[in-house]
């Protein structure tokens, strides 16, 4: 994740996440999935990318 990135660019990245963990999600339901760590791996990507959106907000309303 770039520092420089801004809050819209994370939130097209979160969305573009978000769709990979369902279709992981979708694939070890169907026993598709041979490597169950990528799972895991895209959930915390996902919480780093919300937690930076968030800490981006914070720092915004902070300079209003």
């Amino acid at each position: 994740m770039k520092a420089q990135e801004s809050i819209t660019e994370l939130k097209k990245q979160a969305e573009e996440q978000r769709k990979q963990l369902s279709k992981l999600r979708f694939d070890l339901s169907l026993n598709k999935l041979k490597d169950t760590n990528g799972l895991e791996k895209k959930r915390k990507d996902l919480a780093r990318t919300l937690t930076a959106i968030r800490q981006k907000e914070i720092i915004e309303e902070q300079n209003a």
